[in-house]
């Protein structure tokens, strides 16, 4: 495979804020109050050369739901995150980005 499938997120998603424990199959995350959030300024979040990872970290920019804050809660940004290798999506969906963008808006 192309990398650690339960190594890699964790490791992205804690430079977003997020308590990550890894088990031994796979991950307990604990994000932040209001969500993920940016990593700190020069912080680039690697895809690990995997187009899934890629695509999975491109859920952190949808907005998402606040914890704590109602009964409906409400909606907390999301980012856009920046990325080592973007293109690695092209090994199975040339495409990803411009639907995402569609997605994501």
């Amino acid at each position: 495979k192309e990398s650690n499938r339960i190594e890699a997120p964790a490791a992205e998603l804690s430079k977003c804020g997020c308590a990550v424990r890894v088990t031994g199959d796979g991950l307990i995350i604990d994000p932040p109050e209001n969500g993920p959030v940016p990593p700190a300024p020069g912080v680039v979040l690697s895809a690990h050369n995997d187009h899934r990872i890629a695509m999975s970290l491109a859920l952190l920019g949808l907005p998402g739901r606040r914890t704590g804050q109602g009964a409906g809660g409400e909606s907390g940004p999301g980012f856009t995150p920046i990325m080592d290798n973007p293109a690695c999506v092209a090994k199975s969906f040339p495409h990803f980005w411009t639907l995402w963008r569609t997605v994501a808006a």
